[in-house]
C-alpha cells in the first residue's frame, strides 16, 4: 500500500496506533478499538490485510491486545506526516 492512497480515517487509525491507543480484537474479522471505541471496519480491514497494524502478541480468539505498526507502516508513516520547522 502507498502512504499517498491512504485515506484520513486510515491515517488516523494508524496515528492512534502508534500512540498506543488502539487495542485488536483477536479473530477470523480483525476488530480495532481506540479509545474504548470501534473503528470502522473496512479500514481496519485494509490495514490488516495490507500487513500495517498487528496484535502485539498472538492471543486466544475474543481477546482484545494492544495493536502496533509494523515496519514498514511507522516507515510510511514517519514519511508522510508534515514536517514541523
Amino acid at each position: 500500500m502507498d502512504p499517498a492512497t491512504l485515506n484520513h480515517r486510515e491515517y488516523a487509525i494508524l496515528c492512534a496506533v502508534a500512540e498506543g491507543r488502539a487495542e485488536m480484537l483477536v479473530g477470523c474479522e480483525p476488530g480495532l478499538t481506540v479509545d474504548g471505541g470501534w473503528c470502522d471496519r473496512a479500514a481496519v480491514s485494509v490495514l490488516v490485510a495490507e500487513q500495517w497494524i498487528a496484535p502485539v502478541r498472538p492471543a486466544p480468539v475474543g481477546e482484545r491486545v494492544p495493536a502496533q505498526l509494523t515496519g514498514p507502516a511507522r516507515d510510511a508513516l514517519d514519511r508522510c506526516r508534515p514536517k514541523t520547522a
